[in-house]
This record gives structure tokens, sequence and C-alpha cells, in this order.
């Protein structure tokens, strides 16, 4: 039986450990637990639901929640990332501590004649459709928020879950490295909780598995190519912009594909010239870096602040208190209100791991300098954009004094993106030479991801389940 695991093909393999830890982590993760999950019940509760009473509008059940299990709401009251919040989780916790988390969240009833169905499928909301219809159902069966949260959270997943097999199955290369991103522990808890970071990182995987395809296919485009861009294009817009930035890599894909026209002959000679003079690349790259810090520069205070601000966020930890615990450990795993993590050893394991199982594609692709140079525009055009609409969008209002750092960058923002490293390892694979059989291959990524997701779930039992946090859980079991 083991044996047959270890030659299986990956996309089995993912299926398998994708089921099996996703309903595990569905059910220990406790309701509202996964980042600003409270607001994104709210929003997907208001997909199909609207309150009666027209004095009240969406957030209605939301205050509801928090002035049921917090007590009251105070002024400046705010769904993502408040005090509120964080009181929430805290009530949580001591209602599993003290027995009454199952009754206060699955068997108490909601009045649901305080509110009426009424489908509002929005630019925003569609990213929270297959929660949106989990939570429906959910409220068919027993409206309790326990219950409507575990409908939302399994749609989201099962959504998740076939969408990345099939694009594991159909991508011409790089499986390993979709199958490791797609099983991060990161990726992980945005898909089983009611995060529309699902709805998005299902849309970047299916995206770059397409983009394999095309990066080893020698026929013109067809109409239904036309039509998947289309499709993604849209996707995009109606989940996050950023993720547009991808379409990038389009560029990169063989001439031939275009035909013989005036963009074909466009592509091969700029691409030709930059390959002859390197600095010019370099160049480029720096360029386009200055371009969009001085697009965005205005709005917080021009580009000597910009540059300072990039400075102070990436590379000053004692500045940027968070850099190591939330933004880089969040690439892989930090979990629920920022509250506990994968620990620094286990994320450079998992780093080292990631960067040999993407040298052991076998695909020769003829424009992997291409790709490698449109990708590294991307991850930092991404790194620029999110580090300034994070310093508008939460620091300035948030950051209670911070100054010259974008407070609140989180990991996650970043984790599918990690997909474009398999980029760099397709450039560098002919200069480093790393061969592991098939066999070995599927055990290493077995064993890395079962070690991970373990870890995942024994953090939100101990944090969750056990006294104090499971600050003493070993003393107490031997004692």
């Amino acid at each position: 039986m083991i044996n047959r695991i270890k030659e299986a093909p990956i996309e089995k393999i993912f299926l398998y450990l994708a089921v099996f830890f996703g309903i595990i982590l569905i059910i220990v993760q406790p309701v509202f637990s996964a980042p600003d999950e409270l607001f994104h019940f709210v929003q997907t509760f208001r997909l199909f639901y609207r309150p009666i009473n027209p004095e009240y509008d969406y957030t209605h059940i939301g205050i509801e929640i928090i002035i049921r299990i917090v007590g009251s709401v105070v002024d400046g009251f705010e769904f993502e990332g408040g005090r509120h919040s964080f009181q929430l989780l805290y009530n949580i916790i001591d209602a599993i501590n003290d027995g009454t988390y199952f009754e206060k969240f699955y068997l108490t009833r909601e009045n649901m004649n305080d509110y009426v169905f009424g489908f509002n499928l929005t630019r925003t909301s569609f990213q929270y459709l297959p929660q949106g219809i989990g939570m429906l159902i959910g409220s068919l069966i027993y409206p309790s928020f326990g219950v409507m949260s575990f409908f939302g959270r399994l749609f989201q997943f099962i959504l998740f879950t076939i969408v990345s097999f099939f694009s594991i199955k159909k991508a011409k290369f790089g499986k390993y490295v979709l199958a490791f991103v797609c099983l991060l522990p990161m990726t992980m808890q945005q898909v089983t909780s009611l995060s529309f970071d699902g709805m998005f990182f299902i849309t970047i995987f299916a995206f770059f598995s397409y983009l394999t395809n095309l990066w080893v296919r020698n026929s013109p485009f067809l109409f239904k190519d036309i039509v998947y861009m289309i499709i993604f294009v849209l996707l995009f817009i109606l989940t996050k912009a950023n993720g547009i930035s991808l379409m990038l890599l389009l560029f990169t894909i063989p001439s031939v594909l275009f035909g013989k026209n005036i963009i074909a002959i466009s592509i091969e000679v700029i691409y030709s010239f930059l390959e002859r003079h390197k600095w010019v690349t370099f160049i480029l790259i720096t360029m386009v870096f200055l371009l969009v810090i001085n697009y965005f520069a205005p709005s917080v205070g021009g580009m000597r602040v910009s540059a300072q601000l990039l400075f102070n966020t990436w590379f000053r930890s004692d500045i940027n208190t968070s850099l190591d615990i939330v933004s880089t450990s969040g690439l892989l795993g930090t979990f629920s209100w920022i509250s506990f993590r994968l620990p620094g050893w286990l994320v450079i394991i998992n780093m080292i791991v990631f960067i040999i199982i993407g040298l052991q594609e076998k695909q020769i692709v003829k424009n992997s300098g291409r790709i490698l140079f449109v990708s590294l525009i991307i991850i930092l055009a991404n790194i620029v954009l999110t580090t300034i609409i994070m310093y508008r969008s939460w620091t300035i209002v948030h950051g209670e004094g911070l100054e010259y750092v974008a407070f609140g960058l989180q990991g996650r923002y970043y984790t599918p993106f990690l997909l474009l490293v398999s980029t760099i390892t397709l450039y560098f694979r002919k200069y480093i030479n790393v061969n592991i059989s098939k066999v070995n291959l599927n055990a290493l990524f077995i064993c890395i991801n079962c070690f991970n997701l373990l870890f995942q779930v024994a953090l939100n039992l101990l944090y969750f389940y056990t006294p104090y946090n499971g600050l003493d859980f070993l003393i107490r079991i031997f004692n």
C-alpha cells in the first residue's frame, strides 16, 4: 500500500493529503478563528440574506454575533482586525475551555425570521460565492453560526480541491511545485475558512497550470484560448486585481502562438535584444521598480518617503517587528489572528525542500530566461504595491504613531506567488544538477507535507483546546 502511494501520480497524492487534512482543519479550527473570519462570515451571509428591518444594514448579523459572544459593541466598531475580533477569539477559547462552545455555536438556532432571502451578487461578493452556497445550505439544515460556518468552509474547500486537482493533473510541468503550494499550511488554512483568499488562490493555481501548457506549445492560439484568457482576467478582477500582473507572463510564451504577425516579430526582436544586452534588462527592471513607486508615491508623501517605507518594511526587522513572524513566516504558515505560527527552522526546511522539488523538473522550456525576467518584475511590483497599499489603508489608520513602515503586511498576500519560484528553478536547473527518483521524490513530498499539516493541526489543538494555550500540556499529561 505504501509503495503504491509512493509511485502514484502527484495529483492523487495531493488529493489524498488535501482531503484528509482539509476535513480535519475545517473541524479543529473554531468558528471565526481564521484571519478576519467574522468579517468574511458577514460578507458571505449577506450574499443570500438581508435584514427585514430597513434600519439595519448588512452588518447587523455581525453585530449580533459580537453582542452575544463579547457582550457589547463599543464605539469604533470594526470587523477587520479590530479589538472586537480579538476579544471574540478570546471568548471562543473561554467557551471551549468551559465546555459551552458546542452549545453556543452549533446548537443555538438563529432567528432567521429577522432576515429575508435576497441574492446579492456583486463584483466584491463574487469571491464569496462557494462559501455563500454552503452557508445557504447550512442555514436550511440548521441555522446556527457553527453549522453555517461549517458548510461555508466545506463548499469552498470542495471547490479548491477539485480545481487544484485538475490544475496539477493538466499542468505540463511544475506539478510538484504546484501541489506543494496548494498544500502549504497557509493555503490550507485559508481554503478551509470563509476567507475570500480561497477564490484568489484557486484562480492563480488554474492560471499557472494553463500557462505551463502554453509555454511548451508549438501551435497558434485558438478561439478557446481567447475565451480562457477573458475568463482569467474577469476572475482576477472579481477577486484581487493584483493577480492581473500574472498576465504579463503571456508575453513569455513562444512567439509561434501569436502566428506570423507584427506582434510575434516585435516580441522576438525585443527579447533577442535583451538577451544580448543583459545590462539593459537590469536597467529595465530597476525602471519598472521605480515607476511603480513613483505612481503611488504622492499618496504616501513622495518618492523619498516611499523608498524609506520600503527599506524599513523589508530590511529593518527592529523597526518592522512583524517582518519575521508575520510577513516572512506568514508565507508558509501564520495562523488564526496571527496568534501562532510555524517555527522559523521549519520554514527554512520547507524552502530548501521547495527548491529541491523545483529543480527536479525535466521539461525543456525554450524561453526560461524570459519567464524568469518577467517573473522577477511581477514579484517586485507586487511587493511594492502591497507595501504602499497597506501603508495607506492600514498603518495610517491603525498604526498608532508608526511612521515609514507598512504595519500589518501579512505573508499570505504572497503565498500563491510562490509558484513563480518554479520559474527561477526552471532557469537555474541547467547550472544545478539534483536528481531524485520519482519514488524518493514522492516520499520526500509526502513526508514534508504530512509533517507540516500535522504540525498545523497540533498547534490548533494546543492553542484552542488545552488550558493556557498548551503552555504546560506535557506536564499535565505526565502528572
